[in-house]
């Protein structure tokens, strides 16, 4: 179908710079209606990509649908809250994050034999994260598992001790830690053994005492941090070289 017209399809992407709390206002301004109407009046791109988060994502969506432009998203956190038509969610934990991420983790546990019988849930306030952790909740009550600790932070915070104190405190089979990383190191500083599957590698390398390494589903690597990184097999699986 590409290669059917007169001229190419111009793509424009928009990418925020700034994190959700260096003046969230500023950066919707910023995402929505000047990057994005740029892209559109001054580039004249056929097709929006992003931009990332949520609130971004809203923000050009009504410079997309002003124009009658397709808006493709990769990071919308509260899908219910997009109601333009032209919009597409390309999102890798679905159309419904809040059902598909904890279903599909409780499948997986119980492809290894296991079955957890509670679950303790500490959960950030920053509206994407809390919206997924509130859809967790329901499927795990559904799923039968016993509710040991549901607890919120608020988004900013920095004392992370009295959390870790909290979930080892509930004892659970199963605990479900949201956006964050200073949680599970506390909770490893204080002697528990932390399975921690991530693929930000300065997360990985900051919490982990070991690592195994996966490519298609296969080890390829397994030893301490520094040793697994320094191996050719490694860089040539994650960065290609």
């Amino acid at each position: 179908w590409l290669h059917a017209q007169t001229k190419p399809i111009r793509v424009g992407s928009t990418l925020s710079l700034t994190g959700p709390l260096a003046g969230t206002a500023v950066m919707h301004k910023l995402a929505g209606e000047i990057f994005v109407e740029q892209l559109i009046s001054g580039e004249n791109v056929d097709l929006l990509m992003g931009p990332y988060a949520t609130a971004n994502s809203l923000s050009a969506m009504g410079v997309a649908q002003r124009n009658g432009k397709i808006l493709i998203t990769n990071s919308f956190g509260i899908p219910s809250l997009a109601k333009y038509d032209m919009h597409f969610p390309a999102y890798v934990m679905g159309s419904d994050p809040g059902t598909a991420v904890p279903n599909t983790l409780l499948d997986a546990i119980a492809a290894g034999g296991a079955k957890p019988q509670s679950v303790a849930m500490v959960t950030s306030k920053f509206p994407s994260v809390v919206f997924l952790s509130v859809g967790a909740r329901e499927v795990f009550k559904k799923r039968g598992l016993s509710e040991a600790l549901w607890l919120e932070w608020e988004f900013g915070n920095r004392d992370f001790g009295p959390i870790a104190s909290r979930l080892k405190e509930a004892n659970a089979d199963m605990v479900w830690i949201n956006s964050a990383i200073q949680t599970i190191r506390r909770i490893r500083d204080r002697g528990t053994s932390i399975v921690f599957v991530e693929q930000v590698m300065s997360a990985v390398l900051a919490l982990s005492d070991r690592l195994v390494i996966l490519k298609q589903g296969q080890v390829i690597a397994e030893g301490l941090p520094q040793e697994v990184m320094a191996r050719p097999e490694v860089a040539q699986a994650y960065l290609g070289v």
